[in-house]
């Protein structure tokens, strides 16, 4: 896929998006390019799906011994409520 080809795919989704959603895409996009950039950055993007309960991972400059030690710390923080080291309030899109 071309650059162009990929950017007007990208901005013709990213128009139909309010302008909350907007801002939180272009906050998640931010970060997960920053990974494939970076190589001493590393991302699991979870989707999970209602209408057939399933779930996909996806893993940015990640193996499997990552991936689960980075769901198990996240896991722990969550369960804490601590995000960055101080306590958080999710917000959810």
């Amino acid at each position: 896929m071309t650059t162009g080809k990929l950017i007007l795919e990208l901005a013709q989704a990213i128009e139909r998006l309010d302008d909350g959603q907007r801002e939180h895409y272009r906050l998640l996009s931010k970060a997960l390019l920053s990974c494939y950039v970076n190589d001493g950055q590393r991302a699991a993007v979870i989707i999970g799906r209602e209408q057939d309960s399933s779930a996909t991972l996806i893993a940015v400059n990640a193996d499997n011994t990552q991936i689960t030690e980075m769901l198990a710390q996240m896991s722990e923080l969550m369960g804490a409520g601590v995000v960055d080291g101080r306590q958080y309030q999710m917000a959810f899109n």
